[in-house]
């Protein structure tokens, strides 16, 4: 992790060669935190014989009760493509069900299944051990900085995407 009082003040610099540099220093963490957060679940991916994006997926099943495909394209921001070929491959897999909506019978649920109880157990003590290594030596005051600044970087990628 980054200081992120610096951080803070890089956002000031708008299009200067520095701004330019800081936006590189974004694309860059956010691509390393990807590429730790898969080396972390490695061995859960293996152990199971699932992609990364499933395992993304049965996370999000697990904490949200949007449980559609499209939910999970807008929420994880992965390609419908991506979305329909992993849930196929769950389902084929036992991972998850699918079901018609009550109402609507255009609208198709997903459900987890009993096999994906032991997949979470262990993503979830995974996931504590990856936001421990990420965090380490970060203060709780800088912690708080950084949930407000990522909060507002957020919303302002959300009005530029129109979400």
């Amino acid at each position: 992790c980054f200081k992120f009082k610096a951080f803070i003040s890089m956002c000031a610099f708008e299009r200067s060669e520095k701004g330019m540099k800081f936006s590189m220093k974004v694309i860059k963490q956010s691509q390393l935190l990807r590429k730790a957060k898969n080396k972390i679940f490695a061995d859960i991916v293996k152990k199971y014989n699932l992609t990364s994006n499933e395992l993304n997926i049965i996370n999000f099943l697990d904490e949200n009760t949007d449980d559609t495909a499209t939910n999970i394209v807008n929420e994880l921001l992965f390609t419908k493509s991506h979305v329909s070929y992993s849930i196929e491959n769950l389902t084929k897999k036992g991972y998850i069900t699918k079901y018609f909506d009550d109402k609507n019978k255009k609208i198709i649920h997903l459900k987890l299944t009993n096999k994906t109880k032991p997949v979470l157990k262990e993503t979830n003590i995974k996931n504590k051990e990856f936001i421990d290594l990420i965090c380490d030596n970060i203060s709780e005051e800088d912690k708080k900085v950084m949930d407000k600044v990522f909060k507002q970087m957020n919303e302002n990628v959300n009005r530029i995407l129109n979400v």
